[in-house]
């Protein structure tokens, strides 16, 4: 299923072009850790989300998608940022 956690067509693809930015790079709205885990940095991407851990990327649709799938690896200690 692409667009899930893990899903192999995200595996090293770059950031999405649809992602807001705040200057020419762009910035995490929030960073997670935990789990296995020292960084998950998620983007906001239109009405959803992008995440970013490192290893794999993934997308979510909305905020109670992305808390699901955050808890699901284990990133639960917000170390940076907001959701909402």
């Amino acid at each position: 299923m692409p667009g899930t956690i893990g899903a192999l067509s995200n595996l090293g693809s770059d950031i999405p072009a649809n992602v807001e930015q705040v200057s020419s790079s762009p910035r995490p709205i929030a960073e997670l850790s935990g789990g296995n885990y020292d960084s998950v940095k998620i983007f906001k991407m239109g009405d959803g989300y992008y995440g970013d851990t490192g290893d794999f990327d993934f997308t979510a649709n909305d905020l109670p998608d992305l808390m699901d799938k955050l808890r699901r690896i284990g990133a639960t200690s917000l170390d940076y940022g907001e959701l909402k």
